[in-house]
């Protein structure tokens, strides 16, 4: 690998982003990566990392279907972002092209590495958008269903975690989900 082909890993590994092997992916970088990235390019008052958003999002997929797949889905969904970002949505569309392909692939890897079966489940889409929004409306200083051009959605209580409880809550979920597989 040349100096700028590959992606540091907290615990020390490199991934290729587009030569990716299995064997550099590992649940625990996964955690840590995503709980120091806030969601909304950091527009959030306090850290909102994409750790607890995935938790969140894995806690109201298992509520609603009790299926740990669904749920183990619901908690990667955003693994991908651990090595590559947590791009704005807004910025996400102006690189669907380059950057797309390479999430979806990634994604594709991990997801099949932890035994999930590709696509995304629809209630793990649905779910996100919920937590998402509300995230939103809870956690940006002047977020409401106006200001963001959505209807309201269904309500769920938020709170802010600390990058360490989300990076163990993260890791705790993984281990209790894989565990009915």
């Amino acid at each position: 690998m040349s100096n700028r082909d590959w992606i540091p890993t907290f615990s020390g590994k490199k991934l290729n982003p587009t030569k990716i092997d299995p064997r550099a992916i590992n649940i625990e970088d996964i955690a840590h990566h995503l709980s120091l990235q806030c969601r909304f390019a950091g527009a959030t008052e306090h850290l909102c990392s994409v750790a607890q958003h995935s938790v969140m999002v894995a806690k109201y997929v298992w509520q609603e279907t009790k299926s740990s797949h669904e749920a183990l889905w619901g908690l990667l969904h955003d693994a991908a972002e651990a090595y590559l970002q947590d791009v704005n949505i807004a910025v996400k569309h102006l690189i669907k092209d380059t950057y797309g392909p390479l999430e979806e692939e990634l994604l594709k890897v991990i997801i099949n590495k932890y035994g999930l079966v590709w696509p995304e489940p629809e209630v793990v889409k649905r779910w996100d958008w919920i937590i998402g929004c509300n995230e939103a409306f809870s956690f940006i200083k002047k977020g409401s269903p106006k200001f963001f051009g959505v209807e309201p959605v269904q309500k769920v209580y938020l709170t802010y975690w600390t990058a360490e409880f989300a990076e163990k809550a993260f890791v705790e979920n993984f281990y209790s989900l894989s565990e009915d597989l």
